[in-house]
């Protein structure tokens, strides 16, 4: 780059001038002595001294000029899925953030449309550019999960997948925060938004960073079934038994190495000025991805040094034991959907190994799985008894209205409701939700919770969404998706 040229010219012709001053000034002083006369006021020295001086002045301003075009090309390259450094045209690259285009397909379509505006003759000659570039772009629009692609064995953290942009339309706060919320949700179950071996970022337009972390691949239906170690095929940190076991008895970041993963990616955006220190962030997490947000939450270097964390929605883990390590100043919804299967089997590890410890003072939130359990099997039944009654009545009342012409109208039971959702404030800064959620995914999937998400209308949940919408999250962004291979395996 010329201008990184530039101040380092700045930089060596300033200390060339003070290095020969050194031997300059003691003789200029000798020669004046020996004519018996003062030196001038514009003495070679002092213009020297003063050129010296002026060189440097140029050269800091250079400096903060450069490192403004240093941060701003990092910036543009994070949201266009490019290299830093490389020269990009600005209408493109505007193209790529506001289509949710990589520059590449930028690139493309620009070329594709020049061909297109050709005449038919010469269409015809340049044909075979014309499919390639057309096959090239039906490559890049298909879902990865169509073309068999759900991660590799990469851990490059520089190069970065740009996807569908953050758009948010809702009229009232509540409704954009929501909006928010389902829009993270649906992409940690979304295997073409976020492969297997990634997590979300989304950048917003305000400089807010979004985090959208998914849970483990082990249990995804689509793949084979838990196994011990890595996955073969990606070596991803979202693994079962060699980080989110770890994880579950610790509140440690260290513990949980899919965190430290998305710490070093953080800390390398701030470094090469993609991401401003200190950029007020939101985490949003499912299942394990639940867990590591508030890992990452209360991990005072990344909550305090390199982000402020303002705001973490966690969905599906039984994040109890994380509560007391949050500060004060990030605010946390926990959700948990009560008949969430993994979660009920977190819950019973995690409340073993604390009656093992004794620390009973743990044990204090929540409803016990086994309660939650008991509760919905009995509404179960008692519906199913409802159903069957309800049916027979129905019957009766079409027959004696064929028989008699009399129309009865007997009212059907009432559904039972022993534990309906549960909004706790665990802590100050902390709600902790319990719903009775659907069974999809044996509870844990992520419709279940989203679904929650559209029909609350609790005002401790509103009061959160509202926040979130305030804070700028809603904001308008570029969303990318980040690799998390081990890199070390």
């Amino acid at each position: 780059m010329r201008q990184r040229l530039l101040v380092d010219e700045y930089r060596a012709a300033a200390q060339q001038i003070d290095d020969s001053l050194v031997t300059l000034e003691p003789l200029l002083a000798n020669a004046y002595e020996l004519l018996g006369t003062a030196p001038p006021a514009n003495a070679p020295a002092t213009v020297l001294a003063a050129t010296s001086d002026a060189l440097k002045h140029d050269r800091s301003d250079l400096q903060r000029r450069l490192d403004f075009v240093i941060e701003a090309d990092a910036t543009m390259a994070l949201r266009i899925g490019e290299r830093a450094g490389v020269e990009v045209n600005f209408y493109l690259a505007q193209q790529a953030i506001e289509n949710g285009w990589s520059y590449r397909e930028a690139q493309l379509r620009q070329r594709l449309d020049e061909l297109r505006r050709l005449s038919p003759t010469e269409q015809i000659r340049r044909a075979s550019e014309i499919i390639g570039i057309e096959r090239s772009l039906r490559i890049l629009e298909a879902p990865h999960s169509t073309l068999g692609i759900y991660g590799d064995l990469n851990a490059n953290l520089e190069l970065v997948r740009v996807g569908a942009p953050l758009r948010i339309g809702g009229e009232t706060p509540e409704a954009r925060g929501k909006e928010l919320i389902i829009r993270a949700l649906d992409d940690t179950a979304n295997p073409d938004a976020i492969l297997r071996d990634e997590f979300e970022a989304i950048i917003h337009d305000n400089g807010n960073v979004t985090l959208v972390l998914p849970g483990v691949i082990d249990l995804t239906r689509q793949f084979s079934s838990p196994g011990l170690g890595l996955d073969e095929e990606t070596n991803s940190l979202r693994d079962l038994d060699r980080h989110a076991f770890p994880s579950a008895r610790s509140t440690s970041l260290e513990d949980n190495g899919y965190g430290v993963r998305v710490r070093e990616w953080i800390e390398h955006m701030i470094d090469t000025g993609a991401i401003s220190e200190l950029a007020e962030t939101t985490i949003i997490g499912h299942s394990f991805g639940g867990d590591t947000a508030l890992d990452l939450a209360a991990d005072s270097y990344v909550n305090g040094n390199l982000l402020n964390v303002t705001h973490v929605y966690s969905a599906a883990y039984h994040n109890e034991g994380q509560f007391d390590q949050i500060p004060p100043q990030t605010s946390v919804v926990a959700s948990q959907n009560i008949v969430d299967v993994p979660v009920i089997a977190e819950e019973f590890f995690t409340q073993t190994e604390q009656l093992v410890r004794g620390d009973f003072e743990s044990l204090r939130h929540g409803t016990p799985s086994r309660h939650r359990l008991e509760a919905e099997v009995i509404e179960e039944v008692w519906d199913g008894v409802g159903w069957l009654v309800d049916e027979t009545l129905n019957e009766i009342e079409d027959a004696v209205a064929d028989v008699h012409d009399i129309h009865i109208d007997v009212p059907n039971l009432p559904r039972v409701e022993l534990l309906g959702d549960r909004y706790l404030k665990a802590e100050d800064n902390v709600l902790l939700i319990e719903f009775d959620g659907g069974f999809e995914g044996a509870g844990h999937h992520q419709n279940n919770y989203t679904e929650h998400v559209r029909r609350s209308q609790n005002p401790l949940l509103d009061q959160f969404l509202t926040e979130l919408d305030a804070a700028g999250f809603t904001a308008d962004g570029t969303t990318i998706s980040i690799d998390v291979t081990d890199p070390t395996a």
